[in-house]
């Protein structure tokens, strides 16, 4: 319920007039204070109403692989990127047999339902061996996969492309975790290990609509 002036209608009730004025035989010291908590609870709903329409998009950065990672990041127009949630690529065997939970993968997209995915473009590693680079190549192929079943629209990602964005060169991952932490400050705990690097490039990776 709102008063006149569209505020909710317990800052009428606090004026004490319908269309929350305050009471002229209030004291200037009271008038001062009710103006003061009137202009806060304006800007705030003002805020509210002006942001609720503004456009938000939820994005999937993938680093793939078998020990790569996922990341869920929310952007609204005109605000800082917010990381919703990251975790490492869920895996399931050991050694040889090792490959990507394609069921656990595509709980994890359901969850959260991102609206576009952002996949690194997948490349064999130099010294690479055949076993090692199958194996990566099935992971990668499993990721898209899942993707795609999802219904998620994909774009694949040159791994420059984005690592330029970000003033990140070569392969050094803990680079991309520091830099991960300074773009999502308030994502730590998601990031808060040297290992979370796949995860932190991940996050990188879903900013790359600005880039691609």
């Amino acid at each position: 319920m709102s008063g006149t002036c569209g505020l909710p209608s317990a800052s009428c009730v606090r004026f004490a007039t319908s269309s929350c004025a305050p009471a002229m035989q209030s004291s200037p010291i009271a008038l001062a204070i009710d103006f003061a908590s009137f202009a806060a609870v304006a800007i705030a709903t003002w805020s509210i109403s002006s942001t609720g329409s503004a456009p938000v998009t939820r994005i999937l950065g993938v680093d793939p692989g078998i020990h790569g990672g996922l990341a869920i990041v929310e952007i609204l127009d005109g605000a800082a990127p917010v990381l919703l949630d990251a975790a490492d690529i869920p895996t399931i065997g050991i050694k040889a047999k090792e490959r990507v939970d394609a069921a656990a993968l595509c709980a994890f997209i359901v969850k959260h339902a991102p609206q576009h995915a952002f996949v690194e473009r997948a490349q064999a590693m130099p010294r690479q061996g055949a076993s090692s680079g199958f194996k990566y190549g099935r992971a990668v192929g499993s990721i898209e996969s899942v993707i795609t079943c999802c219904d998620v629209p994909l774009t694949i990602v040159e791994p420059s492309v984005w690592k330029r964005a970000h003033g990140l060169r070569g392969s050094e991952k803990e680079a991309s975790r520091q830099r991960a932490l300074q773009v999502f400050p308030s994502a730590h705990a998601l990031l808060a290990r040297r290992k979370d690097h796949g995860r932190a490039e991940a996050a990188l990776i879903a900013l790359s609509r600005n880039v691609t």
